[in-house]
């Protein structure tokens, strides 16, 4: 132990200071430890608390569903509704319904087949006495005998004399005089007076001249325009064909032939007479170059 230090007056005693000891190293050693154990636990039990609140509180999360979207139900029928199959339901309003037209598609080429049972309408014509118009001026000059001994036989061969020209076509003509028809009876006359007149006999041949329409429906080449549903609408169908093309079908004549088909009857609109295969190709190329349908008919 060293000497102690003299104090003098004004000096101030301080001991030596002295170290710890191992037991209170130890000891301070230990409550570190403890004390930061201790901090680890409260923060550890805060962060697993925090956790739970926060899973607790947070959004949940949408997942797909792992199911299938669609499936096939066990009846796969459907709902059976009762009386659709009825007719009524199809002809509410009838007025809507528009009849159906007939197209001509068919190549040229080919002919359409006669039908057994055609049934041929000429269109009204005038009186057939037009054609007389050509009786000789000097007809007149014997009109007086003539009509002496016609007068009596007038009532009978009258009627033979307009029955015989039903089928002629319509023949443009200017309007007779008065005087060639009384010379149209003459041929029938049986009274020897008739007789005497010779130059009104020649005219008389020319009245069984409308051979044509005889022609046309035995065995003529046509060609087909159009079908429709009705008489009247080929009527009408056929003169707005003429107006449209009169330099091509002014002058042939109308023929309307009914044909029963599936979808109904349906009457084809035909213009003759033609007077071989080759004239009817012709002008079906040319109705064709103006966009008209148009069918060569074979006799």
């Amino acid at each position: 132990m060293s000497d102690p230090e003299i104090i003098g007056p004004g000096d101030i005693y301080v001991e030596p200071r002295r170290g710890l000891g191992p037991i209170a190293k130890i000891f301070a050693v230990g409550a570190i430890t403890v004390g930061a154990v201790a901090l680890a636990g409260v923060v550890w039990f805060a962060y697993q608390q925090g956790i739970r609140s926060g899973a607790e509180d947070a959004a949940p999360v949408i997942t797909a569903n792992e199911d299938p979207i669609k499936r096939q139900p066990a009846e796969r029928g459907g709902l059976k509704i009762p009386d659709q199959d009825k007719l009524v339901f199809g002809r509410l309003a009838p007025g809507q319904i528009q009849e159906p037209v007939e197209r001509l598609l068919p190549p040229p080429e080919e002919p359409a087949e006669r039908p057994p049972s055609p049934v041929v309408e000429t269109p009204a014509v005038e009186e057939a006495p037009a054609p007389l118009a050509e009786v000789p001026a000097t007809v007149p000059t014997e009109t007086p005998t003539v009509t002496a001994a016609v007068e009596p036989a007038n009532p009978e061969p009258a009627p033979a004399a307009t029955q015989a020209p039903p089928p002629p076509p319509v023949v443009t003509a200017p309007p007779p005089p008065p005087a060639p028809p009384v010379a149209v009876a003459a041929p029938p006359a049986p009274t020897p007076s008739a007789t005497q007149a010779p130059p009104s006999i020649p005219p008389a041949t020319p009245a069984a001249a409308p051979k044509p329409a005889a022609t046309m429906s035995a065995g003529a080449w046509r060609i087909q325009l159009a079908a429709v549903s009705s008489r009247e609408r080929a009527l009408s169908e056929w003169d707005r064909l003429k107006k449209r093309n009169t330099d091509l079908l002014g002058p042939l004549d109308l023929n309307v032939q009914s044909v029963k088909l599936d979808r109904g009857t349906f009457f084809r609109i035909q213009a003759g007479p033609l007077t071989d295969r080759a004239a009817a190709s012709g002008l079906c190329g040319k109705l064709k170059s103006r966009n008209q349908d148009c069918l060569i008919v074979a006799p």
